[in-house]
């Protein structure tokens, strides 16, 4: 009689996990996201003017039959690119307004706006807005672009206004504020395409910040122009003791720039 024992059967490992199967729909979405992000790159580098399908289905790895399932004529990809790009930078910008939340000066605030600003005049989504907007590859998309464009960045700069606006400065003073500092960073933008210098751009920011200060020295009173400028420990935007009572925010207005 044969005494040979069976071998143990192999157990699966201790807190192994079978791989969460995606849905249908996230498949999808991960395609058509695929899909847009090719794009993006096909129009920095050929511009929208140039861009064709071939080209996106190349730079995605994906079917024309995928392509198309997604986006039936190039206007429809390329007002989604768009689309993407823009509320992929709104995301950024919210990111960026509540870290900045937490700031306990207007020159921090003013810190975050340029980057912010900075971030998204010299950045993709605002190459390709400004080609759709100006450009004459694809004139029945303008209108769409620019309705887009001003919803998601007003909601920004509208937010950036209440944040300066909370350290008592008066709703004028900094919307011009505000709006002089973005046209800073524009202005930049625009000098660019002659000559890009960083190192200029980082010294003339803080010069611009000196310029601030002095404007706000004539504009508040001593109390108001302490409280805009000294980093406070005890204010409660940050975490530390004590408390300072937050002004009462105005109905939102709209920076002008």
């Amino acid at each position: 009689m044969s005494t040979s024992k069976r071998a143990p059967a192999k157990s699966a490992k201790v807190g192994s996990a079978t791989p969460k199967r995606r849905t249908q729909a996230e498949r999808r979405e991960a395609t058509r996201k695929l899909i847009l992000d090719a794009a993006v790159e096909v129009m920095v580098r050929l511009g929208t003017a140039g861009l064709r399908m071939e080209d996106v289905e190349r730079e995605a790895g994906v079917s024309r039959g995928a392509l198309l399932h997604h986006f039936r004529t190039k206007q429809d990809l390329v007002l989604a690119t768009f689309e993407h790009v823009n509320d992929r930078s709104l995301e950024r910008s919210q990111q960026r307004i509540k870290f900045a939340e937490r700031a306990r000066s207007v020159p921090a605030i003013i810190d975050a706006v340029l980057a912010d600003a900075t971030e998204f005049f010299f950045g993709q989504g605002f190459f390709i807005e400004f080609a759709l907007a100006f450009g004459q590859a694809y004139p029945e998309l303008r209108g769409a672009v620019r309705r887009l464009s001003r919803r998601s960045r007003f909601v920004v700069e509208e937010t950036w206004q209440r944040a300066l606006e909370s350290y008592g400065l008066p709703q004028a003073v900094a919307a011009d504020i505000l709006s002089l500092t973005l046209n800073h960073v524009r202005g930049f933008m625009v000098r660019r395409f002659m000559d890009d210098n960083p190192a200029q751009r980082a010294h003339l920011s803080a010069v611009w910040q000196d310029m601030i200060r002095s404007y706000l020295t004539e504009k508040l009173s001593a109390e108001a122009l302490t409280k805009a400028m000294t980093t406070s420990e005890s204010s409660d935007h940050s975490s530390g003791q004590g408390e300072v009572t937050r002004i009462s925010r105005p109905k939102k207005s709209r920076a002008r720039n």
